[in-house]
């Protein structure tokens, strides 16, 4: 009798529809990309290869010209409303960059480096302590919210 592969995904899950993964490897995934952007939010350098550092996107990233490429405009074609609940996926520093105080929009962040969700957490109040509620720590497969608490949610890359 063949093996059955096991389930990677349960439909059921919290009622939502979606569903969850349930692969041990995510985790792994997970912490691995974590200790690249704590680097990166640190100002830590990379020990990376020559031959990658020959790569043009390589050099465009070096030279800034390639975050410009990469960057959304979700945030500026929204231009969330007053009061409107916004969940940034993946925030990074978002909070310090865009005009949240403009928008007057509640800003909710979730980001899977430690070091990018203490900075917004020990700076967001201090730019505005009634729009920013905050950074948790964790990952978008595993939101720790209601499923229709936001008006507008964003996944950043």
């Amino acid at each position: 009798m063949p093996n059955k592969r096991p389930d990677r995904f349960d439909k059921t899950a919290a009622g939502s529809g979606f569903g969850v993964l349930r692969n041990h490897d995510w985790e792994s995934q997970i912490a691995a990309v974590a200790v690249r952007f704590n680097h990166e939010y640190r100002g830590n350098a990379f020990d990376l290869p020559d031959e990658v550092k020959t790569m043009p996107i390589y050099q465009e990233r070096a030279s800034g010209l390639l975050q410009a490429k990469l960057t959304s405009p979700f945030w500026q074609l929204v231009k969330p409303q007053k009061n409107q609940r916004c969940l940034d996926i993946g925030c990074g520093v978002s909070f310090l960059i865009y005009p949240w105080r403009e928008w007057e929009a509640l800003f909710y962040g979730l980001e899977a480096s430690v070091a990018a969700r203490d900075v917004l957490n020990a700076r967001g109040p201090q730019l505005n302590s009634k729009l920013f509620k905050g950074v948790q720590l964790g990952a978008a497969h595993e939101l720790p919210y209601e499923a229709k608490q936001f008006d507008v949610r964003s996944r950043q890359a």
